[in-house]
């Protein structure tokens, strides 16, 4: 009888020893302990990749780009930049189906030069250097060349993609920017209606609007193809408006019959639509903003202007202005007017460099806190403000599941056109870090469409500890480099390309339970 009472005893003690090797406490759940921060915005205004102000360079007057020059340059005027527009003028090869090693040379050391200097380029390549006039001396190549040209650029830019940061159509008219096209070579179309007056060597006069027709066509979709990835940016809706209804099998020569705006569903693809931006290099010059838009107020001009301000919202704007002082309807606050058409048509950047008096104008308007020229430079562009992060939960085992929430609002003009690496970073003591991607195509919220959650589960780190959780959003080209991270408009540390999210994880090392085998060789207990 003591016999059995003592071994009772025994398995009652091995039990609660047992118990002692199974994990304390129950794996968390949704409704264990969650951490959440957040934060005010930053209106300082901080240079970013891929948007704000430009600077210009031009080839063959610049045999060389200098971008520690033009950033020195913007800067004495107290706007860093983060961007260049350099066009290539390939006037002296237009009649030739071969360009020459020294030019693809300098292309390729140009975004090499780029690169180092942790700026990324706007490119233009065109044939016309000079306004179309009665003594123009270049006129449009034949498409032959066009195409042979860039399948020979294809390479040095594909090989140097991480320097760019777009490229404008160019390759016709005056600038590249279609107008002004030369009948003999045709690589647009006049439209009906706008045909008056003797014309030019080179065809219209400038200004006039052009519509794209087959070989346009042909010319953009080369630009597309020989640099994947990339947007390529027209000089006007109706532009955008008809190449797209051609690549459907429209008819040449007629004015758009639609007007559709790329949608959020279709943004951000390998298609047509997706892939053409904008750039309006007359911004502000008049109603129409010299022939960017259709040329007599009313209707139809509103829908060309609308179309655009609709279908900026998931490519790109850009480019400059060509008059002294903005054109100011009757009764407009001129600093509200100019900065409210900054934000309609969603402006990603603008030329320092033109028109220069244009630009003192900004510097002298008051506007805010600051001047109009502060102000653009700090919303031209994606400026992501992230609102809120919250993590559950915010206690765990290493390794079980975790889920962040990130509340983010785009606060400037334009969107994310080139994607981006989400990346949630853990870090514990002696700079320890585990990196978790959250998203490897990321874009962030569109303008004007408010705060948007974003969700994720990730697994978390695999050793005990203590970890600070930080967000990264890297270039996916170039994602060693922080100069092109994108830094958020957020009250909140930013050290080595990260934003701390003011949240802190403590993981413990699960215990394994382990079974205990007894062997009873007296009989039943």
């Amino acid at each position: 009888m003591r016999c059995r009472a003592l071994a009772r005893s025994l398995w009652v003690f091995l039990l609660s020893l047992c118990a002692a090797c199974a994990i304390p406490t129950p794996l968390p759940t949704t409704g264990s302990p969650a951490a959440t921060a957040t934060f005010e915005p930053d209106p300082t205004p901080r240079p970013n990749p891929e948007r704000g102000f430009t600077a210009d360079s031009s080839y063959p007057d610049e045999p060389a780009l200098d971008p520690w020059g033009k950033i020195a340059w913007a800067e004495a005027q107290g706007v860093p930049i983060r961007l260049i527009r350099r066009t290539y003028y390939l006037h002296a090869y237009a009649h030739q189906e071969t360009l020459p090693a020294s030019l693809l040379a300098t292309v390729a050391q140009d975004l090499s030069a780029a690169r180092e200097a942790g700026v990324r380029l706007i490119l233009r390549f065109a044939y016309r250097p000079e306004e179309n006039s009665e003594t123009a001396t270049y006129c449009d190549p034949p498409l032959e060349h066009i195409l042979s040209h860039l399948r020979q650029l294809g390479p040095i830019l594909r090989g140097g993609r991480g320097a760019i940061a777009y490229l404008e159509a160019g390759l016709i008219g005056p600038w590249g920017e279609w107008h002004s096209a030369s009948p003999e070579a045709a690589l647009l179309d006049p439209l009906t209606g706008f045909l008056e007056g003797p014309q030019p060597p080179c065809g219209r006069a400038n200004y006039d609007r052009k519509l794209p027709n087959r070989k346009t066509l042909q010319i953009v979709e080369a630009l597309l193809r020989e640099v994947p990835g990339r947007l390529v940016a027209v000089r006007s809706p109706m532009a955008k408006a008809k190449l797209l209804e051609l690549a459907a099998g429209g008819e040449e020569g007629t004015y758009p019959a639609a007007f559709v705006p790329l949608t959020a569903v279709e943004a951000h693809q390998d298609t047509l639509k997706a892939r053409l931006g904008g750039h309006n290099d007359c911004f502000l010059a008049s109603p129409d903003d010299n022939g960017t838009y259709f040329y007599t107020p009313g209707p139809q001009q509103e829908l060309e202007k609308e179309y655009w301000s609709q279908d900026s919202r998931y490519t790109v704007m850009g480019g400059e202005t060509c008059t002294p002082v903005p054109y100011i309807p009757a009764g407009e606050d001129p600093a509200a007017y100019v900065y409210a058409q900054f934000r309609r048509f969603r402006f990603n950047n603008l030329s320092l460099a033109y028109h220069p008096d244009f630009i003192r104008w900004l510097a002298a308007q008051p506007f805010g806190d600051g001047t109009l020229l502060s102000a653009l430079q700090r919303d031209l562009g994606y400026r992501l403000h992230l609102r809120r992060a919250t993590l559950l939960p915010a206690r765990a085992p290493a390794g079980f599941p975790l889920h962040i929430t990130l509340e983010l609002e785009n606060l400037g003009f334009g969107g994310i056109y080139n994607p981006k690496t989400l990346i949630l970073v853990f870090r514990r003591e002696r700079d320890v870090r585990v990196e978790r991607v959250l998203e490897e195509a990321f874009y962030g919220p569109a303008p004007g469409e408010g705060p948007r959650l974003y969700s994720y589960t990730v697994p978390a780190p695999a050793e005990e500890g203590r970890y600070d959780l930080y967000l990264k959003i890297s270039d996916p080209d170039l994602p060693e480099d922080i100069r092109y991270h994108v830094r958020l408009a957020t009250r909140t540390a930013y050290e080595g390309g990260m934003h701390a999210l003011n949240l802190t994880l403590e993981l413990a090392q699960p215990r394994i339970f382990l079974p205990l085998i007894i062997r009873n060789a007296g009989g039943p207990l």
